[in-house]
């Protein structure tokens, strides 16, 4: 065995742990995005519908402790919509659960209104909210957490 040939798999193997380690290793911060960006799809996709579905739009609905959310229509606002066709578990309600099914790998995970005055994300035909000012959430996991700002007039969401 030659050095180059030592160099060339001590390479190699450098370059495999670098991807290996940062998939296996959970830190806080990571589950915090991951919780996040689920959530962000998820505001997004209640946009979406109450856009499509005008006379009766969607919400998503926090549990009180934070540990799910779910989405729902204004008139059952207390039962989940079900899962699109072509989703996985297309039918399923629309309901994550941390810890549990579509947020098994974010145990721990909590979300909440950052402004008691608001329980609730209802968006109108235009995609507004129908909220009278921008509402804060935060995401939080450990020691690591993320705020949300939901825009009240384009319902975009920034990230702080």
């Amino acid at each position: 065995m030659t050095l180059i040939d030592m160099m060339v798999t001590t390479a190699i193997m450098a370059i495999i742990a670098a991807t290996v380690i940062p998939v296996t290793s959970s830190n806080a911060r990571t589950i915090t995005l991951a919780a996040t960006r689920q959530l962000i799809a998820d505001i997004q996709y209640a946009q979406l519908r109450s856009i499509t579905q005008p006379s009766n739009p969607t919400r998503v609905v926090i549990a009180q402790g934070g540990g799910s959310y779910w989405l729902a229509e204004a008139d059952t606002p207390n039962t989940p919509i079900a899962l699109p066709e072509g989703a996985v578990g297309a039918g399923d309600p629309y309901k994550v659960v941390f810890g549990g099914y579509r947020g098994v790998n974010l145990d721990g995970v909590t979300v909440a209104f950052t402004n008691k005055e608001y329980s609730v994300l209802v968006f109108d035909e235009y995609g507004r909210l129908t909220s009278a000012g921008n509402v804060p959430l935060r995401v939080a996991f450990g020691s690591s957490e993320i705020n949300l700002s939901v825009n009240a007039l384009t319902g975009t969401i920034t990230t702080e």
